[in-house]
């Protein structure tokens, strides 16, 4: 039965959570696409909506079978093949290629690891580096899955010390973890932040400790759905 054994105050909390996110999922297409927020609720809440009702509301343009794809997509491969100059031919990406194509690679999924890129280098623009703090913060080394205090700690001193560098955003994509390895990643970015501005981007969720390593920027931006809040730490 829904809800068996889970308390009346978590239930609540997770249901407005979720609410909240699907708010502004819906929101988001309406605005991409023009239409009223009321229209795409209702048409997500049939679950699962059919193709005609989703081109109806303008959440998909068209649909089709795949020889109607084809037979559209094909005269404009000639077209590209055989018409103008330098022309290039169309390429058809199958799902099964398109799913395997790593997310970290399309910037889409943080890598697994402390590090710090450089994305802007010269002397019109001054050099800003970025260091993830990305999974559960870990005591000491940390794993492919965590962040250790002690690899991020020396990313960040290393990072004070590069000239080439004149500002750092904290990336933090964390629900937290171990409350010592928080402070010791919160102080370093506290320095840190003695050194050259630093400012906290936040991801999907920066709860408890990855929430408390954001506190040590001076300024933080969260979206819309960032689920974050300080949970506090209890000790028996």
């Amino acid at each position: 039965r829904e809800g068996r054994g889970v308390p009346t105050e978590v239930r609540d909390r997770t249901r407005k959570i979720q609410s909240s996110l699907r708010q502004n999922y819906v929101s988001l297409i309406a605005s991409s696409i023009g239409r009223d927020p009321l229209v795409i609720s209702e048409v997500l809440s049939q679950a699962p909506p059919s193709a005609v009702e989703l081109v109806h509301a303008g959440i998909l343009t068209e649909r089709m079978y795949m020889d109607q794809i084809l037979d559209k997509v094909l005269p404009i491969e000639k077209e590209n093949a055989h018409g103008a100059k330098g022309g290039k031919r169309m390429k058809i990406v199958h799902h099964g290629d398109y799913m395997n194509v790593p997310a970290s690679s399309l910037g889409l999924a943080p890598k697994r690891k402390i590090w710090t890129q450089i994305l802007f280098k010269g002397v019109s623009n001054p050099g800003i580096a970025v260091i993830p703090i990305t999974g559960t913060i870990q005591d000491g080394k940390g794993s492919r899955q965590a962040v250790g205090s002690e690899p991020a700690v020396a990313a960040i001193k290393a990072l004070a010390q590069r000239k080439d560098v004149q500002a750092a955003v904290l990336r933090v994509d964390s629900p937290g973890g171990s409350a010592l390895a928080s402070d010791i990643i919160w102080k370093a970015v506290s320095v840190l932040g003695t050194k050259m501005p630093v400012i906290t981007s936040m991801g999907d969720v920066a709860a408890s400790g990855g929430y408390y390593v954001a506190m040590g920027a001076e300024k933080i931006f969260a979206s819309p759905s960032t689920v974050t809040g300080s949970i506090g730490v209890i000790t028996l």
